[in-house]
């Protein structure tokens, strides 16, 4: 008899943890604490139907559940799943400060916060009921709001009181990198940008071939110390951006990538941030922005995967060609730069990039538009999408209106 029972057992065991691997097992890294504990560091793909509770990297579940309450965790993990379906009824938090470091500053309140059954409460709704659009809805309420600059404190989509734009360059092997340098610095002068916090890294490139661009002195007079270079030492670069990331995240406020080059260096930045801050909703507080599909396909593809999963990864039309949307910040016109290395305040940053292209021709790929006396600071576009300037008309001289 006890056999019997035995391998009923058995058989139903292996069918409740069949059916517990394939189901759609969170929205947030919350739930899966609440069931497995803090071994549990990440939901995967928290917007599918497929979510998965990791610890470490592997699945909880896998795992046999090895947390203080290993002998509830089947039933625990059934119940999670079918709580995140009707919107959330697990034990999402303590504190409110918990819900912010989940959802951000729209985190209101940690409703029954003294019962198994609380929630993190976004104004009237749970959190996790909006956490999955909060990005698109940002971005296309932010865009119908900010193309004049925003409201109180925003600059289109970025917070000036506490988000943090990390602006990464390749450097590997076009020299627009170097222009695109002077066109972030030429938008940060504007006292539009007042406040503005941001942190840039050099060498932020893939797998492609050619030198790396190394021009640090370019750098120093565009950013001051406000940048690090990952080609001179990489992992100085990812934990300043991660210190600096952590910091925003910390005072409420998001982290916007403007990938002016390849994400392998962004995949590093966000394993490390998601390590060290467990509890964070990444697909809610870090967005990139890529404009580029050769940046994505000279992306390692792990890492290009990893940021699509584990971010607010968003694709814009790519600022190269013209016609599609973009400010169309390239030019083989010389026309527009004596204005350019005239200015006061960013005329030494032009000139200098302008010297530090033309050095480089002949040595790697060569920019048509820069070689034959024009512009190239096409990756700007980026920015100009993160604050709300992505409707720009004018090229190169409407850009030079409206910044100088």
């Amino acid at each position: 008899m006890k056999y019997v029972i035995s391998v009923i057992t058995v058989v139903t065991l292996s069918f409740l943890s069949a059916t517990a691997l394939s189901q759609d097992q969170c929205n947030t890294t919350a739930q899966c604490k609440s069931v497995y504990g803090n071994q549990a560091n990440d939901c995967f793909d928290s917007r599918s139907n497929n979510s998965v509770c990791m610890c470490g990297s592997s699945r909880c579940d896998a795992l046999g559940a090895s947390s203080s309450s290993s002998s509830s965790s089947s039933s625990s993990s059934s119940s999670s799943s079918s709580s995140s379906s009707s919107g959330g009824s697990i034990d999402q938090c303590n504190t409110t400060a918990q819900c912010k470091t989940s959802f951000g500053n729209q985190a209101t309140d940690c409703k029954n916060s003294a019962s198994n059954n609380s929630v993190c409460m976004c104004g009237s709704s749970p959190c996790e009921q909006s956490s999955s659009s909060s990005s698109s809805s940002s971005s296309s309420s932010s865009s119908s709001s900010s193309s004049s600059g925003g409201g109180v404190g925003m600059l289109g989509r970025f917070d000036k009181a506490k988000d943090l734009l990390l602006c990464n360059y390749d450097g590997k092997p076009d020299e627009d990198d170097l222009h695109a340098v002077a066109g972030l610095a030429t938008m940060l002068s504007d006292s539009r940008f007042s406040g503005v916090q941001i942190h840039c890294t050099a060498g932020a490139y893939g797998w492609q071939g050619g030198s790396f661009l190394k021009e640090n002195h370019l750098f120093n007079l565009a950013f001051g110390n406000r940048w690090a270079s990952a080609h001179d030492n990489y992992s100085n670069a990812v934990n300043q951006a991660v210190a600096k990331a952590r910091n925003a995240i910390n005072a409420g406020g998001d982290i916007w990538v403007a990938e002016a080059g390849q994400s392998d260096f962004t995949a590093d930045v966000v394993r490390q941030i998601k390590a060290q801050m467990p509890g964070i909703n990444s697909r809610a507080r870090i967005h990139v922005v890529q404009h580029s599909q050769w940046n994505e396909d000279k992306t390692t593809a792990a890492d290009l995967t990893y940021v699509r999963n584990n971010t607010d990864y968003k694709k814009i039309s790519d600022g190269n060609s013209s016609g599609n949307g973009t400010p169309g910040l390239t030019t083989k016109s010389s026309s527009y730069w004596a204005r350019a290395t005239s200015d006061n305040q960013v005329g030494p940053v032009w000139i200098e990039a302008r010297a530090a292209a033309l050095r480089w021709m002949g040595v790697n790929w060569d920019n048509d538009k820069i070689k034959n006396g024009g512009m190239d600071f096409s990756d700007t576009v980026e920015m100009m999408w993160i604050f709300g300037f992505e409707s720009q008309s004018g090229g190169v001289n409407g850009f030079f209106n409206a910044y100088l």
